[in-house]
């Protein structure tokens, strides 16, 4: 199942919302996310290259390297909230 989400396209890899692959672009066009959520809504987000270290999402700091630093600092604010 294919949902819409803030960058794009997002998805849903069972069905039931437990195991997302989000679209995070800007480092690179087809960088995604892994959203994990278990029964308690609780969940687990794996960003991979998403970011470079902790003060890159809290400072907004673009790798030196990107496809489009504009969608780059998108992905950087959603993994932040």
């Amino acid at each position: 199942m294919i949902v819409k989400a803030q960058f794009g396209r997002s998805y849903d890899l069972l069905g039931d919302k437990s195991i997302e692959l989000i679209n995070i672009p800007g480092h690179t066009a087809g960088l995604v996310a892994t959203k994990i959520t278990n029964s308690d809504d609780k969940y687990f987000l794996y960003y991979g290259d998403g970011d470079y270290g902790e003060k890159s999402w809290k400072e907004m700091v673009t790798s030196g390297i990107s496809m489009d630093k504009s969608a780059q600092k998108k992905s950087l604010e959603w993994i932040r909230k």
